[in-house]
Formats: structure tokens, sequence, C-alpha cells
């Protein structure tokens, strides 16, 4: 009886055609149900937007799911969750065949108390164990779409993070305003008020924007990517470019390449550099939390 109420994947629970009753209600509810039907999701306005961020998967998971108590709340009116209206549909009857049961001896039709289901309440049970499992089935499919979306951010904002090494390029909407950001890594701000990269799976993770910027500038000059060592290089490609056209006889370059910031990205792969060649942690740098420093020398 226990088997009732297991929590599942949401699995057929019994053998293909072993009771077709079940493999049919099964079938046509996951057919028609707005987790697993998309075509049905998009003509419903209620859950067009199921499935579709982590937001509203979480959302239709407490209406699917409920909370430990089995409900969940819309505009402050609190409402029975799918799940355990779908348990208590087993529950009913598995109850009423427990008075069934007791009743054909009492009343004489059996000796003992019978364990076999008559076809009515077995037919019942049936519908009402394959709407419980296919709410398992619903369920489990919004937590994996969950997690795929959580890691599918995750993998977005590590790519966002540090595009073209360390440039000391930041994100604030004016110079009044908090810096919010370092070459796409979050920043925060110690009890100092000392603004620090805050992104753990960044190299630099806890080093102070001050430290940062130095280290950022230093490493830029190093690596040959400053505006002026840009535009040096590209003349000298520009030149190159034009005698290889004049001994090949073919129409030279009319200008040199663009080294514009937004070329950044070319120009790094033009020139080799890769992760390897990032700049190590400053000597003598300590993480923010050690830092200790008066707002007004930074």
């Amino acid at each position: 009886m226990k088997r009732h109420f297991k929590p599942n994947n949401g699995s057929p629970r019994y053998v293909n055609g072993k009771y077709p009753n079940y493999d049919r209600t099964y079938n046509h509810l996951k057919e028609n149900s707005v987790i697993f039907n998309e075509e049905l999701r998009s003509k419903r306005e209620s859950h067009s937007a199921v499935m579709t961020g982590i937001g509203e998967c979480r959302n239709a998971l407490a209406e699917w799911e409920g909370n430990s108590q089995g409900y969940y709340v819309v505009y402050d009116r609190r409402y029975e969750a799918l799940l355990p209206i779908a348990k208590k549909g087993v529950l009913a009857v598995v109850n009423e065949f427990n008075i069934w049961r007791n009743q054909q001896v009492k009343n004489g039709y059996a000796i003992e108390t019978p364990s076999t289901w008559p076809k009515d309440l077995l037919d019942r049970k049936l519908k009402a164990e394959a709407l419980l499992d296919i709410r398992y089935a619903e369920i489990k499919a919004l937590k994996d779409r969950i997690e795929a979306l959580i890691q599918e951010k995750e993998k977005k904002k590590k790519q966002g993070i540090l595009p073209n090494g360390p440039q000391g390029r930041t994100t604030q909407a004016n110079e009044n305003e908090p810096i919010t950001a370092m070459d796409g890594q979050g920043v925060s701000y110690s009890d100092q008020g000392i603004p620090f990269i805050n992104e753990e799976s960044s190299p630099y993770h806890g080093m102070s924007v001050f430290h940062y910027r130095q280290m950022c500038k230093e490493w830029r000059k190093e690596v040959g990517i400053t505006p002026a060592q840009l535009v040096t290089k590209a003349e000298e490609i520009f030149l190159e470019q034009k005698q290889i056209a004049k001994e090949e006889g073919i129409e030279p370059p009319l200008f040199p390449p663009v080294t514009s910031e937004f070329k950044l990205p070319e120009w790094i792969k033009r020139l080799g550099i890769t992760k390897k060649d990032w700049p190590k942690w400053p000597e003598g740098v300590k993480p923010i939390k050690n830092i200790s420093v008066p707002i007004a020398q930074i």
C-alpha cells in the first residue's frame, strides 16, 4: 500500500501492458500536460511562460508541489497544490477499497478479508495512480529544467568574465555611481568603502580595484595592447601588407587595421595572447579582507 504514495521520478509504475487502463490514462495525461506539451502550453495564457526561465519554473513548481503544507500562494490567496490533490485522489480510492473489504466479510460475501480489487475500484485506482505519477513526472521535469537553466546561466556568466583578459574596464552608470563590475567581474565594497573584485571564479577574486587597475595597466603594456602600441602595430602590418601587395602585383590595402576598442578581441587573437599570459596575482597585494586602508588613501 505504501507504493501508492511513495515519491518517484514519474515513470510508469507498472510494466507496459499489465494494466491497459493505467497505460491509456498515463499517456493521455502526459500528452495533455502543459509541462510536456509545448504546443498546448502556448495556447494556455496562464502557463505559456512555463519552462522558459528559472523564475517561471519555480512558480510552476510551487503550483505543482506546494510548500510543506501542500499549498502555494498567489496574491495573498492560498491554493492547494496539484501533487497533494493527486495524493488525496489515490488515498480516497484506497480507503474506499478498505471499507469494501471489511463489508465483504461483515455481509457474508467472504470468509476472509479479500485482497483482490473489484473492477470498478481497480479502474479508479489505476486512473488516480496515473495522475499521481504524471504529477511526479511533471515535478521532476520542472526541477531538471531549473537545474539546466541555472547551469546555463552560470556558463554564460563565466564566459562573460574577463572575456579579453584583465583590461581594467569598469561598469558604472557614471563617475558618481558605484562600480558594479570590472571586465565582467562583480565588484563589491568593503566595510571601509573600498571597491574590490568579488567573483569567486576569477583569479583576481578579492583584489582591490585600485590594485587591479594597476595590474591591468602594467599587463596591457607588457603584452603590447595599449592604444598607442596597437596603432604602431597596425602601421607596421599596413606597411608589410603594402610591400607584399607590391611584390605580388595585387591591389594594396587602403588603410591599416582598425585599432578601436571593439576590435580588441581580434588583436588579442592575432597577437596570440591566451589565458596563460594573464598576469599573476601581484606580489605583496593582499585580498581585500586583509586590507584596512582609509578611503582617502585610495
